[in-house]
């Protein structure tokens, strides 16, 4: 096959790559949005808190962007995340994000599944945190996972990197 052949298969290639990435709400910088059907749909929905919170929104704090954006979580970068851990019935542990620490992660789509799946912790089991509110130094990772419909499923999962900090309320 000549080299018109592999022209074609080069950008039938990447039509399905930008499909991929426009259908799941990847971007080649970041994550934009969660994917309808949520690895943890399952768990209990919540909506945010009608508490409000100590200080505004931003619980006191500064905003990486304007009060009406939202962002995601990027792969491979750090953060300090607050929030309570969560244990499903199969014993995986998530992260349920406190929107009020962290008012730019409050996008539709995650004040819908506020939860990110927890990886292994650096001592112990997230049992011993079951429930409890924890501040935890993260690193993100991402996976796009197949499914029938062709979309995808945007997998965001959390690993430790140091022991949570239990938060008294």
């Amino acid at each position: 096959m000549g080299s018109g052949g592999n022209i074609m298969k080069t950008t039938q290639w990447i039509l399905v790559l930008a499909g991929t990435f426009f259908l799941t709400g990847a971007t080649w910088t970041g994550l934009t949005r969660e994917p309808a059907a949520a690895p943890v749909e399952t768990l209990v929905r919540r909506q945010l808190r009608s508490v409000p919170c100590p200080g505004g929104l931003s619980g006191g704090g500064a905003l990486p962007f304007g009060p009406n954006q939202t962002a995601e979580l990027a792969d491979g970068e750090l953060y300090q995340l607050k929030g309570w851990v969560r244990i499903r019935g199969s014993g995986s542990a998530y992260l349920e994000i406190d929107f009020c620490a962290h008012p730019w992660l409050a996008s539709a789509q995650r004040r819908a599944a506020p939860y990110y799946l927890l990886g292994q912790p650096v001592y112990g089991t997230w049992i011993n945190w079951k429930d409890r509110k924890i501040e935890l130094a993260v690193r993100p990772h991402t996976e796009i996972l197949a499914s029938d419909d062709f979309r995808g499923r945007l997998l965001i999962w959390l690993e430790s990197l140091q022991m949570p900090t239990y938060i008294r309320n």
